[in-house]
């Protein structure tokens, strides 16, 4: 009897044994792959030009100013540059006899008038600086020619100081220029005596 009793418990609970196994699945064993790193790539340092100051510029805008000129000079060029410094008005010239110029410069407001034909003329710029030359032709008398016969108006690239130039004037030994510029500005006048005569207005910051 007890014999009979101790079978019936072991058919019992075995197979609840292997049901729970079955219930779990088969068990998997998986290897992972060493883990390897993608290659770096190293950006290269970020380099920041730095330009070099700018030398001290003009230290004044004060227009009224003028110097006695050596004699006649004849027009033979007129051109505007502009770098990151400065921007400046060349007047080239040829000095009768190594004359050099002499010169009269202002602040001017509009409208401007164009001497001698009383023509209106029109300035780009909100600040403008007259200069005006004596004596001083675009004509030789002598030879009976033009010694300038370039354009009465001259307009550097956008973004400079310098908006225009404009010759307003060339009668009677006198010549005429206006200068447009985005704002009033300190400036130097350098002038050069001889063949290669000139008159220069260098404006800073």
């Amino acid at each position: 009897m007890t014999a009979v009793l101790a079978a019936l418990i072991v058919g019992v609970v075995v197979p609840a044994c292997s049901r729970d196994r079955d219930r779990s699945g088969p068990t998997t064993s998986t290897t992972e792959a060493p883990a390897t790193s993608a290659p770096s790539s190293t950006a290269p340092a970020s380099t920041t030009t730095t330009l070099p100051p700018c030398p001290p510029g003009p230290g004044s805008d004060s227009g009224n100013r003028s110097a006695e000129g050596s004699g006649a000079v004849l027009l033979t060029g007129l051109v505007s540059n502009h770098n990151r410094c400065e921007d400046s008005v060349l007047i080239e010239l040829r000095g009768v006899d190594g004359a050099g110029p002499g010169y009269e410069t202002k602040w001017v407001e509009p409208p401007f008038v164009e001497d001698p034909s009383g023509r209106t003329l029109t300035v780009k710029g909100k600040a403008f600086l007259s200069v005006r030359m004596s004596p001083a032709y675009g004509y030789d008398f002598e030879t009976g020619e033009q010694t300038y016969e370039g354009a009465g108006t001259v307009e550097p690239p956008a973004g400079g100081r310098v908006q225009e130039v404009v010759r307003t004037g060339d009668f009677e030994g006198v010549l005429n220029f206006v200068i447009g510029l985005d704002r009033k500005r300190p400036f130097d006048i350098v002038t050069q005596s001889g063949d290669s005569a000139r008159l220069e207005v260098i404006f800073g910051d």
